[in-house]
């Protein structure tokens, strides 16, 4: 018997494509949970995050084990491979992120806190806009690829490539505050930072998943 993702390849990779995006994203809306709580000193558990990962890397098998060779698709095998990879770089970054932040809760200085915070939120805003562009991919190709609907994927690319020069700032400016804070000793320093380079990694692969669709659909 087919599996779910089997049937829907037989017919066409995209809703498959999109439902690895929704476990993608719902991972990196897990790990927000995470981060907050992180910050707020409360009890948190990253099962969620590594459940949601899994099911995003168990769609991904599925895409590639039935995708089918034969199968006449209209964008090219090789960028529909390069997207998924990137698109699932996203729950990879969110699911070790969630670990980092399982190993050490160091005291943080309040603008810190404040600041890690901030990054967390755009982190969250940018995976919102990436599923909300991955949701018009289906209006694309329903329309042969009419210039309108491309125009929309491509507007929502422009509004995470925003975001995510926006979290970039921010990440920045939580690493300034980790090296400043000179109550917090070298091993929690080097932990903060760790976890402030993984959450910036999650946007970015947000950002370059954007980047190989638009690659993928003005071919």
């Amino acid at each position: 018997m087919k599996t779910p993702i089997a049937r829907l390849l037989a017919r066409s990779p995209f809703r498959a494509l999109e439902q690895h995006a929704e476990a993608a994203c719902a991972t990196v809306e897990q790990l927000g949970r995470v981060v907050r709580a992180y910050v707020a000193g409360e009890e948190f558990s990253i099962a969620a995050v590594s459940r949601l990962e899994h099911e995003a890397d168990e769609i991904k098998s599925e895409i590639r084990a039935h995708l089918p060779s034969g199968l006449l698709m209209p964008v090219s095998r090789s960028d529909l491979l390069e997207f998924l990879w990137q698109q699932d770089e996203i729950a990879d970054y969110s699911q070790s992120t969630a670990k980092i932040l399982s190993l050490l809760r160091p005291e943080l200085p309040r603008e810190l806190e404040e600041s890690l915070l901030e990054l967390n939120e755009k982190m969250l805003q940018t995976s919102k806009v990436y599923l909300q562009m991955i949701g018009e991919l289906s209006d694309v190709l329903e329309t042969a690829f009419a210039k309108r609907q491309v125009d929309d994927v491509v507007q929502r690319l422009a509004e995470v490539n925003r975001l995510e020069h926006e979290a970039d700032e921010l990440e920045n400016h939580a690493i300034e505050l980790i090296y400043q804070a000179e109550e917090m000793g070298d091993f929690a320093r080097y932990h903060m930072l760790r976890v402030v380079f993984q959450m910036g990694e999650v946007v970015d692969h947000l950002e370059n998943a954007g980047g190989r669709l638009r690659i993928m659909i003005s071919r």
